[in-house]
């Protein structure tokens, strides 16, 4: 669902605002398994300057100098021609199909 050179759209904006909410990224790298917290994480290219992403509930190290980010915060953004928008995903109307890997909408 999540690769290297994919977009993908932020659903859930990060407490100190590394990411937020409704912007478009494009995942830089990928990481299964960080910890029991987080299965999957997301290197958005977000630098952290010296500094380490942790756990904040079991500080296990994940990397250095780079925002590794939950990946549940995020949904896979297609930007092919669609009449579906990032307004649409935010406001709740659809969900992702994880068997057609598209979003359909919910009525």
């Amino acid at each position: 669902m999540f690769e290297p050179g994919k977009k993908v759209v932020c659903i859930k904006s990060h407490r100190k605002g590394y990411f937020k909410r409704s912007k478009v990224y494009t995942v830089k790298d990928t990481m299964v398994g960080g910890c029991k917290h987080f299965h999957i994480l997301l290197d958005l290219g977000i630098n952290l300057d010296n500094r380490r992403t942790t756990c904040p509930k079991c500080e296990v190290v994940f990397g250095e100098e780079v925002l590794w980010c939950d990946a549940t915060c995020f949904l896979p953004y297609d930007d092919s021609p669609s009449d579906i928008t990032v307004e649409d995903i935010l406001s709740g109307d659809l969900v992702m199909s994880e068997s057609i890997g598209s979003f359909v909408f919910i009525k």
